[in-house]
């Protein structure tokens, strides 16, 4: 098994994209991913 594996331009952009930041910006915008969830989940559960 390779010590190292290629990657490719997309998954460098995915990175990227997903570390960006410093931790405290990463989970502000993890809270803030989490409430939209859940309001979404609170949302449906009222829908139905």
């Amino acid at each position: 098994m390779p010590l190292f594996k290629e990657l490719k331009d997309e998954e460098v952009e995915f990175f990227r994209a997903k570390f960006a930041g410093s931790q405290a910006d990463r989970a502000i915008k993890a809270e803030a991913e989490s409430n939209k969830i859940a309001e979404q989940m609170k949302n449906s559960k009222g829908a139905s």
